[in-house]
């Protein structure tokens, strides 16, 4: 999943959701030192994004999408099923989250640009991008996915091997998505858990 997926499935409160966000971009371990810098729910949205990520990688219906795009990169194709889930996810948002799509996407924007000083520095572009674009809502629209998953292309290395992801993409696009809804239920279940792990270790 990437940044929507992320987010629909963290606690709703804004330091879960800022460390939600943060969870690609704080590298190295988490330590006391981290947590009081951040503090603790932050860390812990940091803690279930990585538990989630890797979760994902295991999944056998994400692990279906990814071969669906190209068996021959793998590794890659997982970054582009990671952009395409949360296409679905947009797309059908109605059917997964009692929040509207609309609401949801200006409250996490509202967020980064209130806690902007908590990003990473080499982040704060590609966020000030995310809010610019809205890119939370237009992740359902495929001509804006298009032009997402063109600059991924870009920042990877070797990307002649990645040519014809879009277009596999679309060739499959009702089989991956069906994958996706096999995916939501059971991602949605290890992300309560695993919150509620995570929640007991914030009260210590």
């Amino acid at each position: 999943m990437n940044y929507l997926g992320h987010l629909a499935l963290s606690p709703t409160s804004n330091d879960w959701q800022l460390g939600s966000l943060l969870g690609d971009h704080i590298k190295g371990y988490l330590t006391d030192d981290t947590e009081r810098t951040l503090g603790k729910e932050i860390v812990a949205g940091i803690r279930l994004h990585r538990r989630l990520d890797a979760w994902t990688d295991q999944n056998k219906h994400f692990v279906d999408s990814a071969m669906r795009l190209t068996s021959q990169r793998y590794r890659f194709s997982k970054i582009f099923v990671d952009l395409f889930y949360d296409h679905y996810f947009s797309k059908n948002w109605a059917e997964l989250h009692p929040e509207k799509l609309k609401d949801f996407s200006e409250a996490v924007y509202e967020l980064i640009r209130a806690n902007r000083h908590l990003l990473p520095v080499e982040a704060r572009p590609r966020f000030d991008l995310m809010v610019e674009e809205d890119w939370l809502q237009k992740y359902a629209d495929l001509d804006f996915l298009k032009i997402t998953i063109e600059r991924v292309e870009k920042r990877l290395s070797r990307t002649k091997d990645l040519s014809g992801i879009f277009q596999n993409f679309k060739t499959n696009y009702l089989a991956i998505e069906r994958d996706f809804f096999a995916f939501f239920p059971k991602a949605d279940g290890f992300a309560k858990q695993t919150v509620g792990e995570l929640s007991s270790n914030t009260k210590k």
